[in-house]
This record gives structure tokens, C-alpha cells and sequence, in this order.
């Protein structure tokens, strides 16, 4: 009776240790995975601070309000957008839309 008791209470010994241990640890690699991200966002953010090149080269295209579309374009239009269409019957319309129009 005796000898079981010690069983149990050294089971539980260790049972108790390995959780305390296995806090320990996770606390301290949680502290070094936490170090780690302040690190990579310190770099970023250094990174971040050097000044932004402004390049004009190219200035933005102004569509004019009365433009158009190209015919062709009018068409795909209005097969893609048509809902009398299932799926399966645009991709072959739209196909041959542009084999037509020598786009393919």
C-alpha cells in the first residue's frame, strides 16, 4: 500500500515538473518569436522612412468624357454582359468575336 502511494505521488511529481517546465519554455519562446517580429518591423520601418521617389515621366491618361469604345469592343461588351447567356455559351461568342476581329 505504501509503495503504491510513492508511485502516485512521483507520477504526479512529474507530471507537475514537466507542466512548470513546459510553461517556462513556452514563455520563452514566445519572448524570442516577440523579439523577433519588433526586429523585422523596426527594419521595415526603417526601411519605410527613406523618402519616396517621385517619378513624372509618365503623366496619367485623361480619357475625355464623349470618347467611345471601338466597336469590337462594343460587341465583347455586350455578349460578357448579356445574362440571356450561360457561361458556356459567351466563351465560344467571345472566341470567335476575336478571331474575327484578328485579335487571337
Amino acid at each position: 500500500m505504501k509503495n503504491k502511494r510513492k508511485v502516485i505521488y512521483f507520477v504526479i511529481m512529474v507530471i507537475v515538473i514537466t507542466l512548470v517546465a513546459y510553461v517556462i519554455f513556452a514563455r520563452k519562446s514566445e519572448d524570442v518569436e516577440s523579439k523577433e517580429r519588433v526586429k523585422i518591423k523596426e527594419n521595415i520601418s526603417s526601411s519605410s522612412n527613406t523618402p519616396d521617389l517621385v517619378i513624372e515621366d509618365n503623366p496619367p491618361i485623361v480619357i475625355p468624357d464623349d470618347a467611345t469604345p471601338a466597336k469590337w469592343t462594343e460587341s465583347i461588351i455586350l455578349i460578357n454582359d448579356n445574362s440571356g447567356y450561360s457561361r458556356e455559351d459567351k466563351t465560344p461568342k467571345l472566341l470567335d468575336l476575336l478571331k474575327q476581329m484578328n485579335r487571337i
